[in-house]
């Protein structure tokens, strides 16, 4: 499976809505928030938190299939950070191993 990435547009509603219902529609046990409310989610958006300042965001897919989205921070910084979502369907299938790589 070839993966694929597209960054994620804030200025976009469509992708902003999808964003929104890709992490209220799942659950997230390996991040410290399991589960994500559409409300915060928004906010967090409109503050640049997935676009902005030394923040970056991508769809990860297969086709025109949606599997995650990687979140890449402090790109600005010496030791940037990710943050890896995958949907719990598509976890343990090597996805994120290959995805990181």
């Amino acid at each position: 499976m070839e993966l694929t990435y597209r960054r994620f547009d804030p200025a976009d509603a469509t992708d902003v809505d999808a964003l929104v219902g890709f992490l209220t529609s799942d659950t997230w046990p390996f991040h410290g928030q399991a589960v994500v409310d559409e409300e915060g989610t928004r906010q967090r958006v409109a503050g640049g938190d997935f676009d902005g300042d030394g923040t970056r965001t991508f769809w990860i897919g297969a086709g025109e299939e949606v599997l995650g989205l990687v979140r890449l921070m402090d790109l600005e910084d010496a030791t940037p950070l990710f943050d890896l979502r995958l949907r719990s369907r598509d976890r343990g299938r090597g996805v994120g191993s290959r995805a990181v790589t």
